[in-house]
């Protein structure tokens, strides 16, 4: 997964390391958001995930773990941010279509 210069940027200023990425797009939830994937831990991904690397190393990066990963469709890394709210799945078709306003 190739990052773009915005998404290089953040994981930089946000002292999120590809080891983290990895673990967060390998282990985590997804969820699809505009055209890409947001992948983030809830418990159950955490736990597979320390029981897969141990709870060891899931300790000694947890303040980092608690960000989400957005992947464009061709796998490109937009951005990663920490998750301050809950992720939530967004609606696909949020507005009704003119066809629909017009009934």
């Amino acid at each position: 997964m190739q990052p773009t210069a915005h998404g290089r940027a953040r994981c930089q200023q946000r002292g999120v390391s590809e080891l983290v990425v990895d673990m967060i797009v390998s282990f985590g939830a997804e969820v699809r958001a505009r055209g890409a994937t947001k992948y983030y831990l809830d418990r159950k991904a955490r736990s597979r995930l320390e029981k897969s690397v141990g709870t060891e190393v899931v300790r000694r990066h947890e303040r980092k773990l608690n960000c989400y990963i957005v992947i464009s469709d061709d796998g490109m890394l937009i951005t990663a941010a920490p998750r301050r709210h809950r992720v939530r799945e967004t609606p696909q078709n949020p507005l009704p279509s003119d066809d629909q306003r017009l009934q």
